[in-house]
């Protein structure tokens, strides 16, 4: 048997072996190019990005204009839909989240067997068919809970089956006689349905009787749980006024409400929170022409300016003929889509004096600075702070998500409506402690800051919370 000669120069060996690992590294190192074409993230632009937008917003994760721009409220739908699909919340339009949007719109199989605190992309597809076939009224979450339990048993008692709040394959089996999520095509071929239907309808109705109908006298008035082709005009009109972040699906529902009773509140009117001749009349007279305009403030941006008013960069570029991103102090900027908001100042006022009108026992609108959502709640408790509770399911719902579907301690700045005063505030998000309310879906209360108000647990200022009380400060109402 030969010995292998030990003879090969190592100089040469060390360059071949530093040669091969510089190629392995680079492979590793290095993006694969179909992955990076097909993900989605923070700062893209284009057509991809509008159709994500759409399929979003089918699902109920993103309430706001189509720019076709990866902003950060597109960006905050795609982490929504991620927690309730349990992924990884990374902002990313990826693999896995590009897979579960897919199982979410009921193009993949079901699962055999869904029950109470499972959550993914599935029960998305459970609680779209339920919230469509009117067993279930708040929407598509992602989250297995107790409202999507009685929802299940309700739909499995009406059509003869065992009502145990499971989805096994006998009621997966008649849930697929009832509609499905569109797929992207699909709904293509809808509103291309749509578009020739109110073709046709434009040929035999002009402007001028469409202007006339809006806003003349009511025949009905609106109130939850109506659907109806004129509550989708109110909720484009609130839309435009800033009252309003919601879907504009005609039916008026719990965010839709409370719009209606924010409009009230602020503009003099009974605040019922029912949508009748005299509210109809006032929202669509008040300001129904014109342009908005914004004068730059020092440190503004046109990414900024973009944000408030919920339209895109390149919309403020063209209508201002502006080339460049940068603005002077002072300068008077056009707001596409003219809508002539009238605007409130948030106050910043101390605690004592809330305290002092803020009574416990009394009911308040919470509106969240970030996302435009709004939920009631009601104080019972707390002296350094106030102690609240959401006052419905509904509110419950909607604070969730806020938090995106899970409950967390996080800071939030809002604004709390009482009365007809406008409140910069600051929240958190965790239920805790005792509570009064027991029909909630809310174990406990969670806490309300306002200016100078302090921790009851060790009687100090909390600095992420005055600090959220004067960004909601810096607003002005209606929060864009």
């Amino acid at each position: 048997m030969k010995m292998i000669s030990n003879t090969y120069p190592k100089s040469k060996f060390f360059m071949l072996s530093f040669l091969i690992f510089l190629i392995t590294a680079f492979m590793l190192l290095s993006p694969n190019p179909v992955q990076a074409e097909d993900h989605l993230m923070y700062g893209d632009e284009g057509e991809e990005v509008e159709e994500l937008q759409s399929r979003l917003s089918e699902l109920g994760f993103y309430e706001h204009e189509k720019t076709g721009f990866y902003g950060e409220r597109t960006q905050r739908g795609v982490e929504h839909f991620q927690d309730a699909a349990n992924l990884t919340p990374d902002g990313v339009f990826g693999e896995e989240t590009q897979m579960a949007l897919r199982t979410a719109e009921g193009r993949l199989q079901q699962p055999d067997r869904l029950e109470i605190f499972d959550r993914g992309p599935e029960v998305i597809v459970l609680q779209y068919v339920l919230l469509n076939e009117g067993y279930l009224d708040v929407e598509p979450s992602g989250l297995f809970r107790s409202l999507t339990h009685d929802a299940v048993k309700d739909f499995q008692r009406e059509h003869e089956l065992e009502a145990d709040g499971v989805v096994d394959n006998d009621t997966w089996a008649e849930l697929n006689n009832y509609s499905m999520p569109a797929t992207t095509d699909q709904q293509d071929e809808i509103d291309v349905e749509t578009d020739r239907a109110e073709e046709t309808a434009d040929e035999t109705e002009t402007r001028e009787d469409i202007e006339e109908e809006k806003t003349s006298e009511l025949s009905s008035s609106f109130t939850r749980g109506d659907r109806d082709p004129r509550v989708e005009e109110a909720q484009e009109r609130l839309r435009q006024l800033g009252y309003y972040p919601g879907q504009l699906d005609g039916v008026y529902g719990h965010q839709t409400k409370l719009a209606v009773l924010k409009y009230q509140k602020l503009n003099g009117l009974n605040t019922d929170g029912i949508l009748g001749s005299k509210t109809w009349r006032t929202l669509f007279e008040e300001g129904s022409s014109g342009e908005d305009t914004y004068t730059a403030q020092q440190g503004d941006s046109l990414w900024e300016i973009a944000r408030r008013f919920d339209t895109s960069v390149n919309d403020l570029k063209n209508i201002n003929n502006i080339n460049s991103s940068q603005l002077r102090t002072g300068e008077r900027i056009r707001i596409p889509g003219g809508s002539q908001r009238t605007t409130h100042d948030i106050d910043r006022i101390t605690w004592d004096e809330v305290d002092s009108f803020f009574s416990r026992g009394r009911t308040a609108i919470i509106t969240d600075v970030r996302t435009g959502l709004s939920f009631r709640v009601k104080r019972t408790m707390g002296t350094l702070h106030a102690d609240v509770e959401p006052l419905t399911a509904r509110d419950t719902q909607a604070m969730r998500r806020i938090y995106g579907g899970s409950w967390s301690w996080d800071r939030r700045p809002v604004v709390v409506h009482i009365g007809s005063r406008l409140i910069a505030a600051s929240i958190n998000g965790m239920p805790h402690g005792s509570q009064t309310i027991y029909d909630n879906n809310f174990n406990g209360h969670f806490c309300v800051h306002f200016r100078n108000s302090r921790l009851h647990k060790n009687n100090q200022q909390d600095g992420e919370h005055q600090h959220n009380v004067s960004v909601a400060g810096d607003q002005t109402w209606p929060v864009q």
